[in-house]
């Protein structure tokens, strides 16, 4: 990609600004050193350590979807040191170290929303240049992989009220969610939003491919009318029924959207924070996680800052949900008892 942040200070401004939002689970983070020294010295001290700290919380964060992931299937994936690998039961794959670069970075680094990994499908977005989306997809478990036709930016509906140049539409180091997910080897949903003004997301489009990933087609979809926080989850069980979640910062609520005719319609329910959890003059960060079905019920994750996990649960197929106090687990003892 062509553009990336300038300077340490800018990256600084970026982390400070997705942790405030609940948007670490679409971003990584650059952790290089700082030399401070002159006048400024102990503003820079300050300033190193809360960037420390920033760093502290992002790497923990970061760990937290493939663990949810593990948990949910035999799946997951990790990413260290540029290297992008899979675990598909006993198998293990590569993703191909010439395409680990252009996966999909507006922030400098990884995006852990760009990967979707399965016992049916492996699913990486990538953007090749500052115009172009590809999605570089397996079907045999990572030993062979396949591109797409290019998705251009202009092919991005623009439902906005709003500039959509101002919103970030035009080009993909601007776009904050990027979320594909597959229900079936042959059908595939592709969720795209822009940057937030104020926080909220005014240019959302949804894709959908029904020949396993090689073309995508914009859907007539009202989700791009549903202007709330930004996107931080999607999950479609079968080629009908899906749903996204949404969050943001210091609010006392997230939403989730629920379609079931294969996201043309969608309707939004809200996730309250538990009042215990909120206090009135610091509302938290909180990260609505994408939600998954074990032990005959739905079960939405939802990461409230700086270090806690809670959980929502349905039994009425994702219509409804409640918060169960009982699942609250603190991130280190989550991580430390994954399998």
């Amino acid at each position: 990609m062509s553009k990336k942040w300038n300077g340490r200070s800018l990256i600084i401004l970026a982390i400070t600004a997705l942790l405030g939002t609940g948007l670490l689970s679409g971003c990584g983070f650059y952790t290089g050193n700082v030399s401070n020294g002159g006048a400024s010295g102990a503003i820079s001290n300050a300033a190193a350590s809360a960037d420390a700290e920033q760093d502290e919380a992002a790497a923990a964060f970061m760990k937290i979807e493939p663990a949810i992931l593990k948990k949910m299937q035999n799946s997951t994936y990790t990413y260290v040191e540029g290297k992008l690998s899979f675990n598909i039961g006993t198998d293990k794959s590569d993703f191909p170290p010439r395409y680990a670069s252009t996966i999909f970075n507006p922030h400098v680094d990884f995006m852990p929303s760009s990967i979707f990994v399965s016992a049916n499908k492996i699913a990486v977005v990538r953007t090749p240049d500052d115009d172009s989306i590809v999605i570089t997809y397996s079907d045999d478990d990572g030993k062979t992989w396949q591109d797409s036709d290019t998705i251009h930016t202009g092919q991005i509906p623009d439902h906005s009220v709003a500039d959509a140049d101002f919103l970030g539409k035009n080009e993909v180091d601007n776009l904050l969610s990027i979320y594909a997910n597959f229900p079936s080897k042959d059908t595939g949903f592709l969720i795209i939003g822009s940057g937030t003004t104020m926080g909220t997301q005014y240019t959302l489009a949804l894709f959908k491919s029904t020949d396993g990933g090689k073309t995508w087609y914009a859907l007539d979809s009202n989700i791009a009318f549903i202007h709330g926080f930004p996107v931080t989850g999607m999950y479609f069980m079968d080629d009908k029924n899906g749903f996204i979640v949404q969050s943001g910062v210091n609010v006392k609520k997230a939403e989730i959207c629920q379609t079931v005719d294969g996201g043309v319609t969608w309707s939004a329910n809200e996730l309250p924070v538990p009042a215990t959890l909120v206090d009135d003059l610091n509302a938290p960060s909180l990260t609505a996680l994408t939600p998954y079905y074990a032990s005959g019920q739905w079960v939405l994750p939802m990461f409230i800052r700086p270090d806690t996990l809670i959980y929502f649960k349905s039994k009425e197929q994702g219509k409804i949900w409640s918060y169960d106090p009982t699942m609250d687990i603190k991130i280190n003892k989550f991580l430390s008892s994954r399998v």
